[in-house]
């Protein structure tokens, strides 16, 4: 309704200004001497543009919400009762504060965590993955914890193969296997950050392939 109003009222402006031309009631001396007619024409039309780019951001906007789209990268972590505050650095990294990537953490990365030592009963177990949701959900697109219950091997390797099962048929487009206590095992976190976040973002060259 709004852009056929926009529509009724600029061919009703034009249909006066040419009359008005042509009758000899509106000079060039009128737009030199105070009447900037054409110039306030050329901003409505340009206000007008920026309200339907609005419009159209907010549209989509509303629709990523409804139906927002899947991960780009799943973070798997190998979880027995490890401090995992080292995760927040994906948002930002204390010394690199004026970077913020806190919108694509939440856009685009999961957190999966395969929990390899669970609570002796099923109560107890519940209250861990309410525990471990409510901490990280407002960190990442995502937040899953998975307990592995396996006699054989109590390690990252069942951990890591039980989500490769589980997502076999839906896995994302990179997804990155850590420990829990993974500043330990890498020579800087910037080095992972800063690769989750190129992941996510799309800017990592597709023939990347497996990266240790």
């Amino acid at each position: 309704e709004p852009e056929e109003r926009f529509t009724e009222v600029q061919s009703i402006y034009a249909v006066h200004y040419h009359r008005a031309v042509a009758e000899g009631l509106l000079l060039a001396s009128h737009h030199e001497n105070g009447w900037p007619l054409l110039q306030g024409y050329q901003r409505l039309v340009d206000l007008r543009s920026r309200g339907l780019a609005f419009s159209q951001r907010r549209r989509l906007e509303i629709a990523r919400a409804s139906a927002p789209s899947p991960p780009v990268v799943d973070l798997v972590v190998c979880f027995c009762a490890e401090r995992l505050m080292w995760l927040k650095a994906m948002h930002r990294l204390p010394w690199r504060e004026t970077e913020d990537r806190s919108i694509e953490m939440r856009d685009s990365v999961a957190l999966r965590i395969y929990h390899k030592c669970p609570p002796a009963t099923a109560a107890e177990e519940e209250r861990e993955r309410e525990r471990l949701v409510r901490e990280w959900e407002s960190y990442f697109h995502t937040v899953e914890v998975r307990f592995v219950l396996d006699a054989v091997r109590a390690d990252d390797c069942s951990a890591y193969l039980a989500y490769i099962v589980d997502r076999y048929d839906s896995l994302p487009d990179y997804t990155v296997f850590l420990h829990a206590d993974a500043p330990e095992h890498i020579p800087s976190l910037e080095l992972l950050t800063d690769t989750v976040f190129a992941a996510s973002r799309g800017f990592l060259p597709e023939e990347t392939g497996f990266a240790h």
